[in-house]
């Protein structure tokens, strides 16, 4: 699981809770698409109040993390590290 906390500033909340939308409507589609397993599950939503202001909280499934994760690290290593050893350390995180 993972999960993302958004900073408390009025456009960063307004922008969680249009990923927040978006991820509810991505739930009810097709889990047979092609993309699918290319976008993070959204598990539950909610908000944090602190003492710097209301934060906004997704918690996501680690399947789309885990690829999101991945293919960042894949795609910031040098060619020579893609093979071999090094890749399966990496797929191994």
């Amino acid at each position: 699981m993972a999960l993302k906390v958004v900073k408390s500033a009025s456009h960063y909340r307004e922008t969680a809770l249009d990923e927040v939308k978006l991820c509810q409507r991505v739930a009810v589609a097709d889990p047979t698409h092609a993309g699918h397993m290319h976008v993070a599950e959204l598990l539950d939503s909610f908000e944090h109040a602190g003492p710097h202001g209301v934060r906004t909280c997704a918690a996501t499934s680690s399947r789309a993390a885990y690829e999101n994760a991945r293919r960042f690290v894949l795609t910031r290593l040098p060619l020579v590290l893609h093979r071999g050893r090094m890749t399966r350390r990496v797929h191994g995180v």
